[in-house]
């Protein structure tokens, strides 16, 4: 115990004197010194993007005292390593607290932590904790999602922190849930007494109501709730509870926005009636989806309607395409689902933004991510041609390789055309002609360079890693002549992928293999012919080679996005 005086926090000292941890000490004494999501905007909720890519939406946070916000409208991606065939994994998305030790800098940031891929169960890695409200600590982490891994796929995260309400809603709950109980004391005393059953009707009861002692009575219209207190000739119809101007739908469900070109589409399903005792109290009547730029919707009227939909799930597959779009805008829709009594459904889980893909016509002006983008939105063969070249990569075909995981054809092959890249000391060993490439030294260093484990050369950069595919290859087993197929990212291409021809049914030509730089020996899967090595002139096609000219061998590896 430290001997100390008092701090007058919010009090002119002559000097600036409030620190972060007065600040966070005010919000632990008021909130508690847990850590908790506020309620408010959209809470970081998680969209999953793709297989490697989650989007977190803002928010705000409490972590030990600590106010740490995500602004509105503004959103973070987060990008994960690709999960294992025939493997599971757990990952976390965690808010992450550091402060450093020399400077007192401090920062929150948006982290993955990546678990430890497993044959049978999933198991969720270990997270930083420490003591920052008392500052015995420099790094906290408070856990927003477990993003599980089944083999290649992502499953949809699941949410593992807990909400704070605001003052407002606590209100509304509690109001709520009396009223909630109300109906249930009233619904089991009318039952016990000879099976009475709840009256429905769109005029509020009068005296001359028929009823029964504790009965009550449901006004469809706008949603008020009696129960009758009298019993006679004369009945007291007592309002317990509604008179909402009637009773709204709940949220619509699966909402989601898919990007591209020219268009935005919208997919989503409508809710459903609200039954109560068999009679519909709330009855879908149809959804408007209103837009407008910079900010939310608030109301039907806070922008331009783009449809009013009469038909029950009429956008759930195909979707709702709004081609009324630019470029570089961002558009934010909010959908309205109404009643037959024109009672609309207000929520913020009926809100989604986006905007317009944006692609330069020169390849390599874009990056991988939007290269992989138009890949999957099956754009690439409109934007670019066969011998584009990125980062010493060029287009050799599109829609060409098959997909690992069976859900088609990959969009863009690339062959890696830049020697700074392939040409490696020692990549030839174990992998002659009699050699099975599917377990050579090639094909185990080509895995770990596509998993960024190759250390001490110049490897694929990071955010062209992210993008890549993994796409089934077929190749001989030594000289069985036997065809057999494997599941890679980085693989080498085979004689007839380059020239053509029936030696070895090892795939097919590539449209675009002339565009693979010329006048280099590289290492092939298969043999080009019966008598060469497994290696091929990318100039004079296939050749053998001496035993001396070994380390003029290159690596021309190819890869899918």
């Amino acid at each position: 115990m430290i001997m100390g005086n008092l701090h007058l926090v919010t009090g002119y000292a002559g000097e600036e004197h409030i620190t972060s941890n007065d600040q966070g000490s005010f919000n632990a004494a008021l909130m508690g010194t847990g850590e908790f999501v506020l309620e408010r905007g959209r809470q970081f909720a998680a969209q999953v993007i793709s297989n490697n890519k989650v989007r977190i939406f803002d928010g705000d946070l409490l972590m030990q005292g600590r106010h740490i916000r995500l602004k509105e409208e503004t959103y973070v991606d987060l990008f994960f390593e690709n999960g294992m065939q025939g493997y599971k994994r757990t990952d976390l998305i965690a808010v992450r607290y550091e402060k450093d030790s020399i400077t007192n800098i401090e920062s929150a940031s948006l982290v993955v932590i990546k678990g430890v891929p497993t044959e049978d169960v999933y198991v969720s890695p270990e997270k930083v904790t420490g003591d920052i409200i008392n500052e015995h600590a420099l790094q906290n982490d408070t856990l927003l999602y477990k993003v599980n891994f089944d083999g290649l796929g992502i499953q949809e995260p699941e949410r593992v922190f807990s909400t704070v309400p605001t003052l407002e809603t606590m209100k509304k709950d509690t109001v709520e849930q009396i009223r909630r109980d109300a109906e249930k004391a009233i619904q089991d005393m009318s039952y016990s007494v000879d099976e009475l059953v709840p009256l429905f009707g769109i005029e509020s009861p009068t005296p001359e109501t028929k009823g029964r002692l504790k009965q009550f009575f449901v006004n469809t219209e706008n949603g008020e709730l009696f129960v009758c207190t009298e019993e006679g000739e004369m009945y007291t119809w007592l309002k317990i509870g509604g008179g909402l101007g009637g009773v709204p739908l709940p949220d619509c469900k699966n909402l989601a926005l898919k990007e591209s070109k020219d268009k935005l589409i919208l997919t989503w399903t409508d809710p459903e009636n609200i039954v109560f005792n068999g009679e519909a109290i709330a009855e879908w009547e149809g959804t408007k989806v209103v837009r407008k730029e910079g900010v939310s919707p608030m109301s039907v009227d806070d922008g331009i309607l783009v449809t009013d939909s009469k038909v029950k799930d009429q956008y759930a597959v195909e979707g709702l395409q709004d081609t009324d779009v630019v470029a570089d805008i961002q558009y934010n829709y909010a959908l309205f689902p109404y009643t037959a009594k024109n009672v609309y459904t207000m929520s913020d889980l009926n809100r989604i933004s986006g905007s317009l893909m944006s692609y330069d016509p020169v390849l390599a002006n874009n990056t991988w991510e939007q290269i992989s983008d138009a890949s999957a939105l099956e754009l690439a063969s409109e934007l670019w041609n066969l011998g584009d070249e990125k980062d010493g990569c060029a287009i050799i075909g599109f829609n060409h390789d098959d997909l690992a995981d069976g859900s088609g054809k990959a969009g863009i092959t690339f062959s890696c055309n830049d020697n700074s890249k392939t040409k490696y000391d020692n990549w030839d060993s174990n992998s002659s002609a009699s050699s099975d490439y599917g377990t050579s030294h090639i094909r185990w260093t080509l895995r770990d360079l596509s998993e960024g484990n190759v250390s001490g050369i110049e490897s694929l950069n990071e955010e062209l890693r992210r993008q890549i595919k993994s796409v089934e290859k077929e190749y001989m087993k030594a000289s069985s002549g036997i065809i057999t197929q494997h599941e890679c990212k980085l693989f080498l291409f085979s004689a007839i992928e380059l020239s053509g021809g029936t030696y070895l049914a090892e795939g097919r030509k590539y449209d675009g293999s002339e565009y693979i730089n010329a006048d280099v020996w590289a290492w092939t899967r298969s043999k080009p012919n019966a008598t060469s090595a497994r290696v091929y002139t990318f100039k004079n096609g296939s050749s053998p080679l001496q035993d001396g000219m070994q380390a003029l061998r290159l690596v021309r590896f190819g890869f899918c996005i």
